[in-house]
């Protein structure tokens, strides 16, 4: 988008020195500029609160996995046990 903008700022001055008009083709595409970099801050942002997220959810799926067989070993039968001493 950056550099589209720039292009066709740059292809329609008509006056000017190449630096004249590199100039202003940059100051015009520099708003493009400004939403591209607050776009990349806001993805980056995003995906560590999700990669947060999931390990969150990873740490929560063992918790539950081993407090559920721990539920399971102490609702067992005891007629299952057999002392064996």
């Amino acid at each position: 988008m950056k550099q589209e903008k720039y292009n066709e700022v740059y292809r329609n001055l008509e006056k000017g020195t190449i630096n004249d008009k590199t100039s202003k083709a940059e100051l015009e595409a520099q708003a493009e500029t400004i939403t591209n970099i607050i776009y990349d801050r806001a993805y980056k942002i995003c995906r560590e609160k999700t990669d947060a997220a999931y390990e969150l959810l990873g740490s929560i799926k063992k918790v539950i996995t081993r407090r559920t067989e721990e539920m399971k070993l102490t609702n067992m039968d005891d007629s299952r046990i057999t002392n064996k001493f």
